[in-house]
């Protein structure tokens, strides 16, 4: 655990996970075990040092060049820092410079963008090995630019059809709420999101017409294997995708379709704008390699989806408290 002269912030304190301060009493421990080792021991809330930022700052900077750490530790190592010592949060430029820097020649895996005909590609592979709530869940994915983990905790009961919503006014469009009082999403709130994709919308309603309490019945763990099957018989094994691509995919070639920053900023729900240009600048180099990789595969044009994957029906209006009626 960090030391026990610790300061943070009480109101940040309620907003943070128990499994995210789990992960930061690890880190920092290990931190302080490689600053013991180098004979440099910085005692957070050590209000003595003339200039404790400054310390930490490059403190960071050796821990970065001989920890001998991934950048997703060193991320957190920062994070952690921030945290538990808030005095000093504008003080670590170098270790911010170094995270940038870090971002942007190792750029995380799950930002390979899966782009539109590549979604479509994985969704008629997904169909033809039977796995239709997969597929039809790729599509939701995309179409709302969800991450995986928002798709798999959605019920049903979280849907709201353009069909249920009779007097408003525009094209259609389906709203999906994610997060409840009891678990929250990652911004400790619920969000509202919004999709106006009409294939989108027709598989979220299909997927809705099966009854079943969760949106998409699987698992995690099922869900990220659909996922690797339909990769491998689409022919995109060699792209390094997972399911994170879906959204990072939407928002590139939204990107790529002259669509505004604001508009797929928010889209995504990115709350800094200087996070969201940072990931739509990864996701653009890297989705130049993808189109680069399957030029092949994608000179066959995009694959007509088989019409039982879709629902293009209005359902019937919901039934107070529970599912639509039949």
């Amino acid at each position: 655990m960090p030391p026990r002269a610790v300061y943070f912030n009480s109101h940040l304190r309620r907003r943070v996970r128990p499994a995210t301060l789990k992960r930061y009493a690890t880190v920092l421990q290990r931190f302080l075990q490689f600053l013991a080792i180098l004979d440099r021991p910085f005692y957070f809330g050590a209000i003595s040092m003339e200039n404790p930022g400054e310390a930490l700052d490059d403190a960071l900077s050796v821990y970065a060049d001989f920890g001998n750490i991934t950048r997703s530790v060193y991320c957190t190592t920062v994070s952690a820092v921030k945290f538990y010592y808030p005095a000093v949060r504008r003080s670590l430029s170098t270790a911010d410079e170094t995270l940038r820097g870090w971002a942007f020649a190792d750029p995380s895996r799950h930002t390979m963008p899966c782009l539109r005909l590549h979604t479509l590609m994985l969704v008629a592979a997904a169909h033809e090995a039977g796995m239709l709530a997969a597929a039809r869940g790729f599509l939701v994915q995309y179409a709302g630019y969800l991450r995986p983990g928002e798709l798999l905790r959605l019920t049903s009961s979280a849907v709201v059809l353009p069909e249920w919503c009779p007097d408003y006014v525009g094209s259609p469009r389906a709203f999906l709420i994610l997060g409840t009082p009891e678990r929250l999403t990652k911004v400790n709130r619920e969000e509202v999101v919004e999709i106006t994709d009409p294939i989108g919308i027709a598989a979220l309603r299909a997927l809705v017409r099966t009854g079943s309490a969760q949106l998409v019945p699987l698992s995690a763990d099922r869900y990220r294997k659909a996922f690797q099957r339909a990769t491998a018989a689409a022919g995109l094994g060699a792209l390094g995708i997972t399911p994170h691509s879906l959204r990072a995919g939407a928002a590139t070639q939204d990107s790529i379709d002259g669509v505004s920053f604001e508009t797929i900023r928010a889209r995504g729900r990115w709350r800094v704008e200087s996070t969201a240009r940072m990931y739509l600048a990864q996701a653009n180099v890297l989705a130049q390699r993808a189109l680069v990789q399957t030029a092949t595969l994608l000179a066959r044009g995009a694959p007509q989806l088989p019409p039982d994957l879709l629902d293009f029906d209005p359902l019937p209006a919901r039934a107070a408290g529970g599912a639509p009626r039949r």
